[in-house]
């Protein structure tokens, strides 16, 4: 989330940046497998955040697939966790995170 941190309060925000989920899915040449990529991105309308989706996930895939006719498989609104609403802060010398590990790990560990 690149400018952005998040804080969780018992109200509701009323700002205009929103964060969504969003999950891509497209294909390569050199492979058979459907590949996706998702992440955390903010905007204002929806619309905004699935343009920036399609410039920023799987942009070296020759072809992404259109789910049930969308440009993304989905574009998840990330408003409450619980009984804590989301709120946005713009961080402007904020850095986009990275993920800590990467693939499966067992439960029982």
């Amino acid at each position: 989330m690149d400018g952005f941190s998040v804080e969780l309060r018992r109200e509701p925000s009323i700002n205009k940046h929103k964060l969504y989920l969003v999950n891509v899915g497209g294909y390569k040449s050199s492979t058979l497998a459907e590949l996706h990529d998702f992440d955390l991105l903010v905007a204002k309308p929806a619309i905004e955040v699935k343009q920036k989706a399609l410039q920023t996930l799987l942009v070296d895939s020759q072809q992404r697939h259109k789910d049930n006719l969308k440009d993304v498989d989905d574009c998840v609104l990330l408003n409450k966790v619980g009984e804590y609403y989301i709120h946005l802060r713009e961080e402007p010398n904020g850095e986009h995170f990275k993920p800590e590990w990467q693939g499966y790990k067992p439960i029982d560990i």
